[in-house]
């Protein structure tokens, strides 16, 4: 019964691998047809040379050569295509992770992405950036705690302000379990895509303007460990003075912060409106944008509006570029 059982399993991964294989040879014949501006959005997606076949390699002590994994985006800048089969890779960790705080050692399975990261480095990049589903499987807590550093995108709904709650609660769990000689550092949070009122650029709606105050009170509580002293609240002569807040004396989160961030003064990109759908369809960034693109992919002119958002849309990435030219150089 035990060899039928193993036998099973060797057909099972071989199976698997085959399906692999042949899903791999399926998508170079497909990208062969692609112009590059549809290599560039497909590659996203296609099982050939991504972040799972990567980290599987990773994960079987396996070497790779990293140089066919870059997709060139510019001179400088390069992609690593994610995967729709990166989940596969879960089980796997989680038993690694398990097993190394039973036994008190760590695996190359932990490791995987911080080697990734390593060999990169010794390449000659300079700067890894790394975009994590919105969710707390155990991939993206261990892509997050074997970071430098991170930031939250939060766009202006209760998911978001949820989020910021999570992360409080487990960060400093997940960093004890597979990261206690490294602790990744906390850059503050992104108000993404929120809505404006009006012409003015400072005004929001009172929708975006509530969820942006909540955050505010997220972060102060949750991440800062600050709160308002309801028995000053409730007095009326109140003068918001240092007397009516409360500082938790044991902040589990405190390891994770940056000396002289202000948290609560966020960083804001405003919802782009129709200018996403041209800047993914064209695969250029918005810097490189010119009306003729609006046109092409909406098969009309934007006119005057699109040069209000073009604009909008660079100021804002030029604060989000200062940021980390700020804290990463």
């Amino acid at each position: 019964m035990f060899q039928k059982k193993k036998k099973k399993k060797k057909e099972e991964e071989q199976t698997e691998s085959d399906y692999e294989i042949k899903q791999t040879k399926k998508n170079i014949e497909l990208l062969k047809k692609k112009t590059n501006v549809e290599l560039y959005l497909d590659n996203i997606t296609l099982e050939t040379n991504n972040i799972y076949l990567l980290m599987k390699n990773y994960f079987e002590n396996k070497k790779s050569n990293l140089e066919h994994f870059l997709v060139k985006i510019t001179d400088n800048i390069f992609l690593i295509p994610g995967s729709l089969f990166v989940n596969k890779l879960e089980p796997k960790l989680t038993v690694a992770i398990h097993a190394a705080v039973i036994a008190n050692s760590p695996k190359k399975t932990i490791f995987a992405f911080r080697n990734i990261c390593k060999d990169l480095f010794e390449g000659g990049v300079s700067d890894i950036f790394v975009d994590l589903s919105p969710s707390c499987s155990i991939l993206n807590q261990n892509v997050l705690v074997m970071s430098d550093y991170f930031l939250m995108p939060c766009n202006a709904d209760y998911y978001s302000k949820m989020a910021i709650k999570t992360i409080s609660m487990w960060l400093p769990e997940w960093h004890e379990e597979q990261t206690p000689n490294h602790t990744v550092k906390f850059l503050g949070i992104i108000f993404n895509e929120y809505k404006k009122y009006g012409k003015d650029e400072n005004s929001l709606s009172n929708a975006s303007s509530s969820f942006k105050e909540s955050f505010k009170k997220e972060i102060n509580s949750k991440i800062l460990g600050i709160h308002e002293d309801s028995n000053n609240n409730n007095n009326d002569n109140n003068d918001n003075n240092d007397d009516d807040v409360m500082m938790d004396e044991e902040n589990d989160f405190e390891k994770f912060l940056i000396d002289g961030i202000n948290y609560t003064s966020f960083l804001s990109i405003p919802d782009m409106q129709s200018l996403a759908e041209i800047n993914q369809t064209r695969c250029i960034t918005c810097y490189d944008l010119q009306n003729v693109d609006a046109k092409i992919v909406l098969g009309y002119s934007l006119g005057n509006d699109f040069n209000h958002l073009l604009e909008r849309c660079k100021s804002s990435y030029d604060e989000l570029y200062n940021l980390f030219s700020g804290y990463l150089s």
